[in-house]
């Protein structure tokens, strides 16, 4: 894991940020704080998750981090021997993870991919992963087709998002909003005082069957291998 100064320090300068660039309250910005000081743990955990369902030899291999947010799960991949880049949209994001992982000197980057196409040529990574990413996408068709483009043949790509029935969604860490309309769900979040209007309609639930069907309209040759409440393991076929 990271080490501790350095976990605060990422910690402070994105929430820094963070209050810089949108309104957020002061329960919202100790939540994201509580959430932020677990994550190196979770990415430990994720880590492990990932050699037994996916890889254990992953040192040495390239993997992407698709929507990289905070980079935490990167550089852990990272201090495990992999060889790894992070993208996401936020630049200022990008910056701030890029001084973090060159102060501790790991063999990771982040690059900022501006919404568009990723930066890499095709056939490029081993594997990939995309957490609490692909339900905010406005375009999943594209980005899937644009990830099968970069993973090599039979390359694995791990993708997590909130499940259409499942009752339960992490974002605003309230019950049975995957079951509601956006204008529901953004009502129950506005009377539980978790989020502000409007926070739901930025997601997309998925069920098993919508999410096959964005597979299909990809075209890409993605084969799904495993598959639970919140997640998908797909191989490049």
């Amino acid at each position: 894991m990271i080490i501790d100064k350095n976990l605060f320090v990422l910690k402070d300068r994105i929430i820094e940020y963070l209050k810089e660039s949108r309104d957020i309250s002061s329960e919202e910005e100790k939540r994201i704080s509580d959430d932020f000081l677990s994550k190196s743990e979770r990415a430990v955990i994720y880590l492990d998750f990932f050699k037994k369902n996916v890889s254990a030899g992953i040192k040495g291999k390239r993997i992407l981090d698709f929507g990289s947010g905070d980079g935490v799960y990167a550089m852990e991949f990272s201090k495990a021997g992999a060889s790894v880049v992070g993208i996401d949209i936020d630049n200022v994001l990008v910056r701030i993870t890029n001084e973090c992982a060159i102060s501790e000197g790991l063999n990771v980057r982040f690059v900022n991919y501006g919404d568009g196409r990723i930066p890499f040529e095709d056939n490029h990574f081993e594997y990939a992963y995309c957490l609490q990413t692909f339900e905010h996408l406005h375009d999943p068709v594209y980005y899937l087709k644009e990830l099968y483009r970069v993973l090599k043949k039979r390359g694995l790509l791990h993708i997590s998002f909130p499940n259409r029935f499942y009752p339960y969604d992490d974002h605003a860490q309230l019950p049975l909003t995957p079951w509601l309309s956006y204008k529901g769900a953004d009502l129950l979040t506005i009377v539980c005082r978790k989020r502000s209007l409007k926070y739901y309609s930025d997601l997309h639930f998925y069920s098993y069957r919508k999410f096959k069907k964005i597979i299909d309209d990809s075209q890409a040759k993605f084969s799904i291998i495993m598959t639970s409440n919140k997640t998908s393991f797909i191989k490049n076929s």
